[in-house]
């Protein structure tokens, strides 16, 4: 079953809209981007109130975070990428890829090998290198960060082998990654070993977000934090972490004192970023002022808090299906709703080396007897996504399976005269009282 954005995005929009409506504390909705209501309205200024049950994954490393709420962070508030996204649905081109930190699409060479790219000038750090520009040679130092075996643990490096000397660099055989070239300050030249179509959606990953350098250090900001970067990052985004302006990288990393903005597992606080402009910027939109995630508590409460008006909503909580049904049901809060399918599936898992299911026909006889609406409408009905038919989401398929589903039964309820069908091809029937 394919699953609403992260599972939350009806209380998201729940909380946004109401806090539009009826709060008298800053709360900002933010719907326009996503067509909710008020799209007309001023949504700038106040305080976005947030919560999240769990803490990021790699306290907001971006050389090893690879979690998706974390790179929404990071999307949306605390980096900018060469090229990045709109954060709008799949439907309304939401994995399109636009230059972002980049002037344009990259120039590409007739065989593929070659990639250059033009730099946005002008456009500079967050606090404390407010002064600095975003130049080429920061882009090259992130990816020297990323194949760095001390900074990038549980990370994604993998994805930039492609780069020319990236792995030699990595295994320490050279000094520098041979294939990427800071031709000037705004021209970025990459070097890949195959034809890769799609280097630039590697390069909208966080991990390759610019670091500003800082003195004669070879990671520069980031030299010294091989494990901790997360709480000294320097923003390249619309937003910072709160006292981010007290960072201070003239002394060495061990001296160094992390922004207040971000205690791991309790909280996350985002301040506008005083270099950011939005004339620079298409794809983010920055309403909020300032941006307050509170971490940790119970499901049910958080949600509890949203209807209250004292959040505006949950980024990573499961939607209680009460509340989705009491949401979609009445004609008074039906206007507040607001779903986007995201790219995931729902499903269940078995051991298929454990009797009975190491027997495909009991497999096959299960999904015939499964009834994929009732269990739907007990996550809270067809709001909480659409049937799926197989196991691959279609928009990742460009819908090329839409129609297929080997399993399909009237009105998704389960077949029960198949199933048994099935079952009579089974090791197990002979120990049922099947027909």
């Amino acid at each position: 079953m394919k699953r609403t954005l992260k599972a939350i995005a009806v209380v998201a929009v729940l909380g946004i809209v109401a806090a539009a409506c009826g709060g008298d504390n800053g709360g900002t909705d933010q719907g326009s981007d996503t067509g909710t209501p008020s799209a007309a309205a001023d949504l700038s200024g106040g305080t976005l109130r947030m919560a999240q049950l769990a803490d990021v994954t790699a306290a907001f490393d971006p050389q090893k975070e690879y979690y998706s709420v974390t790179w929404e962070y990071y999307r949306c508030c605390l980096a900018r990428m060469l090229m990045s996204y709109q954060g709008v649905p799949t439907d309304e081109g939401g994995t399109e890829i636009f230059p972002d930190l980049a002037a344009s699409e990259p120039t590409v060479s007739d065989d593929g090998l070659t990639w250059t790219y033009s730099i946005k000038p002008g456009i500079n750090y967050g606090d404390p290198f407010t002064d600095v520009e975003i130049t080429a040679g920061d882009f090259i130092r992130a990816m020297e960060r990323t194949a760095n075996s001390k900074a990038n643990v549980g990370g994604y490096s993998f994805y930039y082998s492609v780069i020319k000397g990236f792995d030699d660099f990595a295994g320490g055989e050279a000094d520098t990654i041979a294939g990427m070239t800071a031709v000037d300050d705004h021209t970025l030249q990459i070097e890949v070993t195959a034809p890769t179509a799609d280097l630039s959606y590697r390069l909208a990953m966080p991990t390759a977000a610019p670091i500003p350098p800082n003195g004669d250090a070879p990671l520069g900001a980031a030299q010294g934090h091989d494990k901790n970067y997360g709480r000294f990052l320097v923003s390249s985004g619309p937003y910072e972490f709160e006292g981010a302006d007290a960072l201070d990288f003239s002394v060495p990393a061990g001296d160094q004192t992390e922004v207040a903005g971000y205690v791991p597992g309790r909280s996350i606080v985002l301040v506008r970023n005083p270099s950011w402009d939005p004339a620079t910027d298409e794809l983010r939109k920055a309403y909020p002022d300032r941006i307050e995630v509170s971490i940790g508590g119970d499901n049910n409460d958080l949600y509890n808090q949203v209807k209250a008006n004292a959040l505006d909503f949950v980024v990573d909580g499961a939607v209680p299906p009460e509340t989705i049904r009491e949401y979609s049901t009445n004609p008074d809060l039906q206007s507040k709703i607001n779903v986007h399918a995201s790219d995931a599936l729902r499903y269940i898992s078995f051991n298929l080396l454990v009797p009975p299911f190491d027997d495909i026909h009991v497999r096959k006889a299960f999904n015939w007897a499964l009834d994929k609406a009732g269990m739907r409408q007990l996550r809270g009905g067809e709001t909480t996504g659409e049937i799926a038919g197989h196991i691959m989401v279609n928009s990742l398929q460009n819908n090329l399976l839409v129609d297929y589903d080997p399993y399909a039964t009237p009105n998704a309820a389960g077949d029960i005269a198949q199933a048994m069908e099935e079952m009579k091809q089974s090791r197990l029937r002979a120990r049922t009282s099947l027909p």
